[in-house]
């Protein structure tokens, strides 16, 4: 580290290993550029700072490859990311490249620690950083440089004196147009690749146009690290990112990775018309809600190359949505589908189990009701999670609507072959075997099979399908572990069964 110049890594673990037996289905159908690592690294060099980012999901490596990297890289300062699920990849990498490097800082960040407000920090982990970090983490380089003190760099957690302390976390940033465009060209655009409806595979980018949820879902912590208030960046901020995109890293796919995409109607007609405007060749997607669409929406985002929505179904039980505090009912999930396919735009949808107040009848209830949408080609049926900083977390420790809390293990916090709540009865050996029946009856229709195959091929569909009914056909076994061994949580990408 010279006076004036530190070298930082930004790490984006690998991941597809949390889902298990379905790790080869979301290594295709999630392998996206992490974002928010790109926005990291704008700043730092904004900063004067000298930055890579190392995305280990594509890169397929072992542990002790991964860990070599960092070694020969001999960075000044490693900083991490990563969610709940992937918390303990995180830790084993951390740990072993501590354990090369004992005197290379380390700070974590991401959903997780902000969940937890990172009250146990300790080995491997020197700092965490909280909430949004564009302005936070220059500000710890500064002080490892020793030009401030370590209590000046706002959300801050590190040991003094054998005690974990906490600064103030820095105010929720709101003009989003001032934070730089996330430094793609650091990452191998090449890697990056999702199926396009009428467009076949075609290279693709995230993009994040907002930050914020004013909704109540009791299962999202999106709130305790981006905050209940909804902020949005310029149209004209966001037509300038894609169009650099476009030009310099020849990207035609983005993925708008909002929560909400179409929550202020009149700024997506105005992104629309812009789009048209500036003529730019490319399709995207995003995520919303289902009553927050219409008819002339929908037609505004088809004519400016928009081709795919997904939108959160969770329950096909009406009750369990109420108390979920989703605000939606089933005649609208139908509806918001309905106009979709009218329209010309393909849809995807989420979908939940083991929620508050579920059982069997109630799960089944929601996997034929996915299945009775015409217009879902591919639904996820995700275990429900408590994550931390969820209203979910505190039902399952208060034992309400059935639950009960039944691990704070980390590792266990898995959506497929995982859970760690039982609910009215149900085990997480239950729910896994729920969510394979679940599955099946979602998917085993003609057009939604044909889907499927197109975005994941045959051999992967096959596969999955064969393994799912081998597992149905075996008796439980309560003894059985269903979480994954350490060794398999540490692969770089998991193996396909």
């Amino acid at each position: 580290m010279t006076a004036n110049n530190t070298r930082v890594i930004l790490v984006q673990p690998s991941w597809s290993s949390v889902h298990g037996s379905f790790a080869d289905i979301a290594s295709k159908k999630l392998f996206l550029p992490p974002v928010g690592v790109c926005y990291l690294a704008a700043s730092l060099f904004r900063a004067g700072e000298e930055v890579e980012i190392m995305d280990l999901e594509p890169a397929g490596l072992s542990l002790r490859e991964e860990v070599g990297r960092i070694i020969r890289a001999r960075p000044d300062l490693l900083g991490v990311t990563t969610t709940t699920p992937a918390y303990a990849i995180a830790v084993d990498f951390c740990g072993e490249v501590k354990k090369a490097l004992p005197n290379l800082p380390i700070v974590i960040g991401g959903p997780h620690v902000s969940g937890t407000g990172a009250d146990d920090l300790g080995f491997p982990f020197d700092f965490a950083l909280l909430g949004e970090s564009e302005a936070s983490l220059p500000l710890l380089v500064d002080a490892l440089r020793g030009e401030r003190e370590l209590a000046e760099v706002p959300g801050l957690v590190y040991r003094e004196e054998g005690r974990v302390r906490k600064t103030t976390r820095h105010p929720f940033i709101e003009d989003l147009d001032a934070i730089p465009f996330p430094r793609r060209e650091l990452l191998d655009l090449n890697a990056y690749a999702t199926h396009v409806p009428g467009r076949g595979l075609r290279r693709a980018t995230t993009i994040t146009a907002s930050r914020g949820c004013p909704f109540q879902c009791v299962f999202c912590s999106a709130h305790v690290i981006l905050g209940k208030r909804f902020r949005l960046r310029s149209v004209d901020n966001i037509l300038d990112e894609i169009e650099e995109a476009r030009r310099r890293f020849h990207i035609p796919h983005f993925y708008f990775n909002d929560s909400t995409l179409t929550l202020r109607r009149d700024w997506v007609l105005e992104l629309c018309d812009g789009i048209r405007t500036r003529n730019l060749d490319i399709t995207w997607e995003g995520m919303t809600r289902v009553n927050m669409i219409d008819r002339e929406l929908l037609e505004s985002l088809r004519g400016a190359g928009f081709v795919r929505l997904s939108l959160g179904i969770e329950s096909g039980d009406q009750r369990i949505l109420d108390i979920m505090k989703k605000g939606v009912t089933l005649g609208e999930i139908r509806e918001a589908y309905r106009l979709c396919r009218e329209v010309g735009i393909e849809t995807e949808s989420f979908a939940m189990l083991g929620l508050p107040g579920e059982t069997r009848q109630t799960i089944r209830r929601t996997a034929w009701f996915v299945r009775s949408i015409p217009e879902v080609r591919y639904s996820s049926f995700s275990i429900a999670t408590p994550y931390p900083g969820t209203e979910l977390l505190g039902m399952a420790k208060k034992g309400l609507h059935g639950l009960k809390l039944l691990s704070t293990d980390y590792s266990r916090y898995r959506r497929y072959d995982g859970g760690v709540m039982e609910v009215n009865g149900l085990s997480p050996e239950d729910l896994q075997r729920e969510q394979k029946i679940g599955l099946l009856i979602m998917h085993l229709a003609p057009l939604k099979m044909f889907a499927l195959i197109r975005h994941f091929g045959i051999k992967v569909l096959a596969r999955r399908f064969v393994s799912i009914i081998k597992e149905l056909m075996r008796r439980p076994d309560k003894r059985r572990p269903a979480h994954g061994t350490p060794q398999a949580r540490r692969r770089g990408r998991a193996q396909p069964e």
